[in-house]
C-alpha cells in the first residue's frame, strides 16, 4: 500500500527586493480516502454481498449497491432464485486502490476468489458515496486485459477526469459506438482495438447467438435503447482514460413464419425472468444491460480497448411480431 503523507515539492524562487532565495512549498493532494478506510469499504461490501447473495434476497442489495450494478445484481438474484442456484461466495484480496483526491468515489482492484476459485485477472470494482454517506458499489469488472497505468500525483492521488474533449471517443458515445462494431462486423475498421472482452467474448458470443436463434428459425434484433448511466474516468499516465460506462440494450426475437412462435428455453436466464405467463409467444423482448471498462486514449493514432464487460438481461417481456421493427 502506497504511504498517505502528502508529498512535499520544494520550488526555490527568487526573492524580490533581497536577493535571497525564498523556499515555496507546494503540496499535491493526498487521496479522498486512506487505504485503511477503502480496505473497510470493500471489506464491507464483500460480507454484505455475500449476505444478500447466500439468502438470494434482492432487496439487501440496496444497502451496498447502487446502479447499474445493483440493477444487474438484482436480476442475477432473481434468476438464480428462480433456478434453483446458489450464488458463490466471494473474497476480495490482494487489495489495491486508486484514489481521487477530489471526488466522492473511487477504484478498488483486486483478486477475487469465487466459490474457492482465484480470478486469473484483477477485478476493478467502482465505489460511489451515496446521499445518505455510505459506499455502493457502482461497478464491477473482471479484467481480461492488461490495463495502463493509472496517473497518480506524487501524494499518490489518482487524477478524475471531467472534461473528455481530448479523448479519442466522447465516454457517452461508447455504448453506441460499440453496439456498432458488434452487431456490424467493424472489427478493424472503426476506432476499437481488438481485444479478448470486445471481439472474442462479446462480438463472437452475439454472432453465435444469432446463428443459433437462426437455427431455430428466429431473429434476433438488438437496438440501443434511451438509458442514462454514470460515466466514471480516470487519467491513465499516457493521458488517455480508464471509463467506466454501462449502456442498454433490447433483443427484440420473433419467429421467421409468419404464423410462428418463439418458445424460450426454460432453464434460461432470459425465460427466468418473466414475470408469468407462457414461455412460448409470437415475440419477446430483453432488455439487457452491459458494462464496460474501457481505455480511451487522447485523440491520436492510438485506439480504444475494451478492457472488461458484463452483459446482464434484467427484464423479459412477450409482445407480438407486429412490435417487432
Amino acid at each position: 500500500m502506497r504511504s498517505l503523507l502528502p508529498a512535499l515539492i520544494l520550488l526555490v524562487v527568487a526573492s524580490t527586493g533581497c536577493g535571497a532565495g525564498e523556499t515555496v512549498v507546494v503540496t499535491d493532494k493526498a487521496p479522498a480516502l486512506s487505504n485503511v478506510d477503502a480496505q473497510s469499504v470493500i471489506a464491507a461490501y464483500d460480507r454484505g454481498n455475500n449476505q444478500a447473495n447466500s439468502a438470494l434476497d434482492p432487496a439487501m442489495l440496496a444497502e451496498i449497491e447502487a446502479p447499474p450494478l445493483r440493477t444487474t445484481s438484482e436480476a442475477a438474484l432473481r434468476i438464480a432464485k428462480k433456478l434453483a442456484k446458489t450464488v458463490p461466495l466471494i473474497t476480495s484480496n490482494d487489495t489495491r486502490f486508486l484514489v481521487p483526491a477530489d471526488a466522492n468515489w473511487f477504484v478498488v482492484m483486486s483478486n477475487r476468489v469465487r466459490g474457492g476459485v482465484p480470478s486469473p485477472r484483477p477485478t476493478y470494482t467502482l465505489f460511489t458515496r451515496g446521499d445518505n454517506g455510505k459506499w455502493l458499489a457502482t461497478y464491477s469488472l473482471l479484467t481480461t486485459e492488461d490495463v495502463p497505468p493509472a496517473d497518480m500525483n506524487s501524494a499518490a492521488a489518482a487524477s478524475a477526469v471531467v472534461d473528455f474533449a481530448d479523448l479519442l471517443i466522447p465516454p457517452a458515445d461508447l455504448g453506441k459506438q460499440l453496439l456498432e462494431h458488434y452487431t456490424r462486423g467493424l472489427a478493424g475498421k472503426d476506432s476499437f482495438a481488438r481485444s479478448v472482452a470486445l471481439d472474442d467474448q462479446l462480438t463472437n458470443g452475439y454472432v453465435v447467438g444469432q446463428q443459433v436463434m437462426a437455427g431455430r428459425g428466429y431473429s434476433l434484433q438488438r437496438t440501443l435503447a434511451p438509458a442514462s448511466h454514470p460515466i466514471f474516468a480516470l487519467r491513465t499516465n499516457d493521458g488517455g482514460a480508464l471509463v467506466f460506462s454501462a449502456t442498454t440494450v433490447v433483443d427484440s426475437i420473433k419467429a421467421d413464419a409468419v404464423d410462428g412462435a418463439v418458445t424460450l428455453n426454460p432453464t434460461g436466464n432470459e425465460a427466468a425472468l418473466l414475470s408469468g405467463g407462457s414461455q412460448t409467444a409470437p415475440a419477446f423482448r430483453v432488455t439487457r444491460v452491459q458494462t464496460y471498462l474501457t481505455y480511451v486514449p487522447k485523440k491520436s493514432e492510438l485506439k480504444a480497448k475494451v478492457l472488461a464487460f458484463t452483459d446482464t438481461p434484467v427484464e423479459t417481456s412477450a409482445t407480438t411480431q407486429g412490435d417487432f421493427q
